[in-house]
């Protein structure tokens, strides 16, 4: 079963979102919009909350342009209305296919709600399209 998983309005249906959490390699997230900003949002199982201390995030199968490149990840415990920063990043660049990185985050924050702002693909102005292939987060879980 996969948690709720939100996104941006527009959407190709062979890449669906819940493909960033699915654990399989070569799926993958896609955005057709999405290069120059989208968004992404993990609610967490069974009113429980989070506390994240690092997550990976792995390149897709193809396309480099397409690769995040800025984003910031937020948590939220109140319905959505309140976000807090986690973490940020900038400049970020995936050396190859299926490169997985791993970040610590800058805040410790409890959340039920994670959501990722993609600020940036890394070719954003020549091409609109946005991809990832996995989201993996790392952390302790507590009953809310």
């Amino acid at each position: 079963m996969y948690p709720f998983i939100r996104v941006c309005p527009k959407i190709l249906k062979s890449f669906q979102a819940t493909a960033a959490f699915d654990g399989i390699r070569l799926s993958k997230w896609e955005e057709p919009d999405g290069a120059k900003g989208c968004w992404l949002m993990y609610k967490v199982h069974g009113g429980q909350t989070c506390e994240l201390e690092s997550y990976d995030l792995m390149s897709a199968n193809d396309a480099p342009e397409r690769d995040p490149m800025d984003w910031v990840l937020e948590g939220s415990t109140d319905q959505r209305s309140t976000w807090n920063t986690i973490d940020a990043r900038s400049s970020v660049i995936f050396g190859s296919r299926f490169c997985r990185k791993s970040f610590t985050v800058d805040k410790r924050y409890k959340a039920n709600v994670l959501r990722f702002r993609f600020l940036r693909g890394r070719e954003s102005s020549a091409n609109p399209r946005f991809q990832i292939g996995s989201i993996d987060f790392y952390g302790e879980t507590h009953m809310a």
